[in-house]
């Protein structure tokens, strides 16, 4: 499940789009339509704005967290910025056995959305810690 769906994940809208318009017409928006569907069906998401302040490795610590299943549930994707503890902002994707942690442009607030099955939004907020 975890490599399908991470596949699904990482796919554009508009490349979907180009696959599914090179069909028939009417065949390629019933194709769309179903396949968003069900994927917004399979799939939960948690997201949430924060002013709190992380150093990277507090995040890399999250991340590498998010694989526990039974506690955050099945994690396939999240993203997001938050603000650096030493005034720069951290920006960072993570699916199963990969992470990305790296500087970005100052936003207004932090935001992070994470993408999977069964989320345990209470879990996920301690693990952010945010109250």
């Amino acid at each position: 499940l975890g490599t399908v769906a991470g596949l699904i994940l990482n796919v554009r809208a508009q490349d979907l789009e180009a696959v599914f318009a090179s069909l028939n017409t009417a065949l390629s928006s019933t194709l769309l339509a179903l396949f968003f569907a069900i994927v917004l069906k399979i799939f939960d998401s948690f997201g949430m704005e924060t002013p709190r302040k992380y150093t990277p490795d507090e995040i890399s610590a999250i991340l590498d967290a998010l694989c526990d299943e039974e506690k955050y549930g099945i994690v396939l994707r999240a993203k997001g910025f938050v603000d650096g503890k030493d005034g720069q902002w951290i920006y960072f994707d993570y699916v199963p056995e990969e992470k990305n942690i790296r500087g970005g442009e100052a936003a207004v607030t932090g935001r992070f959305c994470v993408i999977g099955s069964k989320l345990n939004e209470k879990a996920l907020k301690e693990l952010f810690n945010i109250g």
